[in-house]
């Protein structure tokens, strides 16, 4: 069963990372193509470039934050783009933490014999490595139920 989010920001949120129009970054929102840092976006940087929920700006230490009614950050999801994606709290005595995007769900043990559902972030997948494509199938996978190819439905 999917976890429960704006479909059609989601779907969108998919295809710009299967685009190829988005250079892959680490680390960041989004890197300094004028500086030191790679240009480029990480996964949840590009949800914050396509939702239209505020606007890029370079910081005094050359970081581009995106910027709000909520505020700044140049390392995390804004609440108002959260909300944009239709993100929910999990019910699970972890509660993954919605602004690095909660993917791909699994059991975790406390080591007393009980079990919580855990999710792994977007915002690690990416910066451990690995591409928009993988972050994309993890995304439909946990969000969209779309079965990947030689799955069945």
């Amino acid at each position: 069963m999917p976890l429960e989010c704006n479909k059609a920001n989601m779907t969108a949120l998919v295809v710009a990372l299967e685009s190829g129009h988005y250079e892959q970054a680490e680390g960041l929102l989004r890197g300094d193509p004028d500086g030191e840092e790679p240009g480029g976006y990480c996964c949840v940087g590009v949800a914050c470039d396509i939702s239209g929920q505020g606007r890029w700006m370079k910081s005094d230490q050359d970081e581009w934050n995106y910027v709000t009614t909520e505020g700044y950050s140049p390392t995390t999801a804004p609440p108002s783009v959260v909300e944009w994606l239709g993100l929910k709290k999990v019910a699970s005595d972890l509660l993954a933490d919605l602004a690095a995007l909660p993917l791909s769900p699994f059991e975790t043990g406390w080591g007393n014999g009980e079990t919580v559902t855990s999710y792994h972030h977007g915002t690690t997948l990416n910066d451990d490595g690995e591409t928009f494509a993988q972050i994309a199938r993890r995304i439909r996978e946990t969000y969209l139920d779309e079965p990947q190819a030689g799955e069945t439905p």
